[in-house]
């Protein structure tokens, strides 16, 4: 956005992007600023959010919604986190997944990067040095998984913030560090990312938890659009 926000004493400060700290903040347009006072836990709009997420038929109704619900606040801190979590979302046709993209949509504004049948190169050109949560819809099963192997990958490595490097036509090397938090739906997970899931069991408890988190099934959705307190 175009302004740096730091807590001091309890209270939101803004400053003009710049220079802050030796480290340098370029201008980018402007968006949802945070919220300039400190709010009571029983006061959180998360409270609100929680019950629209409710609302769908979940896989597992007691632990998806609260799944989704911190993928949506470590979506907004972004590079403030040492670590990225992503989720997967699969469901049939008609269970409720565009209507829960346009709540997602509805609580992250702005700041969400939304794309469906996008490319990792697609999605690191877009983004740069951004630390926007990314949304890729129809993320679907194909006999080549080439492509959804190299968006898994990118996604990977927004989690923990490594830097990538690729060539450029000048013979100089490019420098990207994503530190995003990836949202992907379709109706059949990709047989790279299954594969994924499998190879993880024996990984860091860490990246297995990451992993394992993904998988947010929806069976049915159970009628009425959501409803967001005004």
């Amino acid at each position: 956005g175009d302004r740096i926000y730091r807590v001091d004493g309890g209270r939101l400060k803004a400053a003009k992007a710049g220079e802050v700290d030796g480290i340098f903040y370029p201008q980018r347009p402007r968006l949802p600023a945070p919220w300039r006072e400190a709010v009571k836990p029983a006061d959180s709009p998360a409270h609100d959010v929680l019950r629209a997420l409710q609302s769908w038929n979940w896989g597992r109704p007691g632990l998806d919604p609260l799944l989704m619900l911190g993928w949506l606040g470590c979506a907004i801190l972004g590079a403030a986190l040492d670590w990225r979590p992503h989720l997967f979302l699969t469901g049939d046709k008609h269970v409720g997944k565009s209507t829960l993209n346009r709540l997602i949509k509805d609580v992250l504004g702005d700041i969400l990067v939304d794309s469906a049948e996008t490319s990792a190169a697609g999605i690191y050109q877009k983004v740069k040095d951004d630390c926007l949560p990314v949304a890729i819809d129809e993320f679907e099963a194909s006999g080549d998984n080439r492509k959804a192997g190299a968006v898994l990958a990118l996604a990977r490595l927004a989690s923990s913030g490594s830097i990538m490097l690729r060539g450029g036509a000048d013979h100089e090397g490019v420098s990207f560090q994503l530190r995003n938090a990836f949202l992907m739906a379709a109706i059949n997970m990709p047989g790279v990312i299954l594969s994924q899931l499998e190879m993880q069991t024996m990984a860091s408890a860490q990246c297995a938890l990451t992993m394992y988190s993904t998988e947010s099934a929806i069976n049915s959705r159970d009628g009425s659009e959501y409803s967001m307190p005004s």
